[in-house]
């Protein structure tokens, strides 16, 4: 039969066995929440470098589409003028046929 004794003894047992356990936990725990950390360190840091890639790639971009505003900026500019010039000179040629040039 147990005593008094005995059972106190069983119930500091029991209670000393679940604070190692609850240490144990804790100890997988952590360890478990640093690999997890250490995983979406990793996946931060894969998405962060495709970011920076992203944002070259628009810094590209925007450049590049700069300079075609500016090309056909100049384009129309040169078909706007060489229209002028060519206006110009029909319209003098009109004259000429028509005898109003003013000499």
């Amino acid at each position: 039969m147990l005593t008094k004794q005995d059972i106190q003894q069983i119930g500091m047992l029991f209670e000393n066995h679940e604070k190692v356990m609850m240490i144990r936990f804790e100890k997988l725990l952590n360890s478990h929440e640093r690999i997890l950390v250490e995983q979406l360190d990793r996946r931060f840091e894969k998405i962060e470098s495709r970011l920076d890639k992203i944002d070259v790639r628009l810094d590209t971009l925007e450049q590049n589409l700069t300079s075609f505003k500016q090309d056909v900026k100049k384009s129309f500019e040169a078909v706007v003028t060489n229209l002028d010039d060519r206006l110009i000179d029909h319209e003098y040629r009109i004259k000429r046929v028509e005898g109003r040039l003013d000499n």
